[in-house]
């Protein structure tokens, strides 16, 4: 049992820190005390508390992923059935805030089955908007973080959206663009039907 300098309660030595400044080995506050001690010191001044974090993840990002990995990996153990169904209902939650701020329904041809849609970077600059965000499962976090910006974004079905990125453009296109010029020819009497 270890006594608190802050809040003057004995506590099991569980409830400390480790400390290399100290003899003991552990801190001279609880982790209860440390916690609110350090909430009050990020309220003082957020962004300088948030400029260190930056910097601080920007130089030890490969040791703080594999860190995540490693607790991630003992998380799936320890109790896989929970991790994978609240990823699943966040990731479903997400998709769908995302597909009905863009109209739940593919801006080509009139799919709208959920499991269909997916969001299109329309510069076609998808790939490297993907790495600068840090991976395409963050994409859903970040238009609803940035409010659904439909100047470069729009939604697809995955085939138009496939057509699209492997041939330039949906083969929905091309045949709509037909039928107008077949209207357009219908009623400015070009070719008027016998």
């Amino acid at each position: 049992m270890k006594t608190c300098s802050h809040c003057h309660i004995e506590k099991p030595f569980i409830d400390f820190h480790n400390s290399k400044r100290t003899i003991s080995g552990l801190s001279a506050w609880c982790r209860t005390c440390h916690k609110v001690g350090q909430q009050k010191v990020r309220d003082k001044n957020p962004e300088k508390f948030r400029a260190y974090r930056k910097k601080y993840y920007k130089e030890n990002k490969d040791k703080l992923n594999e860190q995540q990995k490693i607790i991630a990996r003992k998380r799936r153990k320890e109790r896989p059935e929970i991790d994978r169904g609240y990823g699943r209902t966040r990731r479903a939650k997400r998709k769908a805030m995302v597909l009905e701020a863009y109209g739940n329904k593919c801006n080509c041809c009139p799919e709208t089955i959920p499991q269909f849609l997916t969001i299109d970077h329309i510069d076609g600059k998808g790939r490297q908007h993907i790495e600068e965000i840090g991976g395409s499962s963050k994409l859903y976090d970040w238009l609803i973080r940035n409010k659904y910006p439909k100047d470069n974004f729009q939604l697809l079905c995955m085939n138009c959206n496939f057509a699209k990125g492997h041939y330039g453009a949906c083969p929905h296109q091309a045949i709509f663009q037909e039928v107008h010029q077949a209207q357009d020819s219908w009623l400015s009497g070009i070719d008027p039907p016998r």
